[in-house]
């Protein structure tokens, strides 16, 4: 019985051990098989992402060529003689210092609509942001935008291609939103300076004349040919022979532009928008205007307040006849 046992107990060893074996041989080939498979997935996938860095390289290549194209600020900033073209500012930095003097209020503007706004709204009181959509651009790319229509006079379709925008809806509304905008702020830059402010930068050529606070003449800029009959006679410019805007431009000594009055027609006298646009109420006693002797505004100037014209007038106005 002991003997039976024994080989009962050895094939029941030798029945297990053909079993483990099997199994494990089993087990070695499914892990080939899953190798395998791996190994292919893996060149696949290598494959497939050689394939997509040729791809991405491609789109990359084709967007730098695209931003090269584009008209955008970015591109002219160290082009100095582009960046006068388009903008009428010198260089890419001194545009910038009047962009970083707006910016605190350029991201809280009130969009123009055709109504008149005589509040303002919470947000631009209150340290929050503008609610509604994202703007299509940057409040610079905005201000980029506005100066080259100012300076260049592209048409409205020209300009809406260049920055992607629709016509009707975003560039109107956003150029004159910028332009009562740009109204307001720049103004501020250039204030009506007093007699004792000019004298203390007077130009020897005025000697003759030290109390001579502001030049003042009137410049006339072409517009079309309004629809309105009405407006059409109001801009008519007799002067132009052809629809205009005026507007009154004062100069201190020195050259710098100190007043800029509203929009009038071209129809309106210079003796009129002198009288109205305020440039009167700005001056004091003792202070001397020079204008050209179309301006027939002496009677109507404030007590104290004088009139020069330019001295070399009628020597310049002899040779200019002369001339023809």
């Amino acid at each position: 019985m002991e003997l039976e046992s024994l080989d009962d107990v050895s094939l029941s060893r030798s029945s297990s051990s053909s079993s483990i074996n099997i199994t494990l041989g089993v087990t070695f080939v499914e892990q080939q098989d899953y190798i395998t498979i791996l190994e292919e997935r893996i060149e696949q996938q290598s494959l497939l992402i050689s394939t997509l860095k040729q791809e991405v390289g491609r789109l990359k290549k084709q967007l730098d060529e695209n931003e090269r194209k584009t008209f955008s600020l970015e591109n002219f900033k160290d082009d100095d003689s582009a960046i006068q073209f388009y903008t009428g500012f010198p260089n890419y930095k001194a545009l910038m210092a009047v962009y970083e003097y707006l910016d605190p209020k350029v991201s809280k503007l009130q969009c123009w609509t055709g109504k008149t706004v005589p509040d303002s709204r919470s947000y631009q009181e209150n340290p929050q942001s503008k609610p509604g959509p994202i703007r299509n651009l940057t409040g610079l790319e905005e201000f980029f935008m506005v100066l080259v229509r100012l300076k260049v006079g592209l048409f409205v379709k020209d300009l809406s291609d260049r920055f992607d925008i629709s016509i009707a809806g975003h560039f109107s509304k956003n150029f004159t939103t910028w332009i009562n905008f740009l109204c307001l702020e720049l103004r501020l830059i250039f204030p009506f300076r007093s007699q004792s402010d000019e004298l203390r930068n007077m130009p020897l050529e005025f000697s003759r004349s030290p109390s001579t606070t502001v030049i003042i003449d009137c410049t006339e800029v072409f517009i079309e040919v309004p629809s309105s009959m009405k407006s059409q006679s109001e801009t008519w410019s007799n002067y132009k022979r052809h629809n205009t805007f005026k507007v009154l431009v004062g100069v201190s000594p020195n050259s710098q532009v100190i007043f800029i009055s509203k929009l009038w027609g071209g129809r309106v006298s210079d003796k009129v928008i002198s009288q109205q646009s305020g440039i009167l109420d700005l001056v004091d006693a003792r202070d001397i205007l020079m204008a050209d002797r179309g301006f027939h505004i002496k009677v109507t100037l404030p007590p104290g307040v004088d009139l020069n014209f330019p001295p070399l007038q009628r020597h310049k106005a002899a040779v200019d006849c002369k001339r023809g």
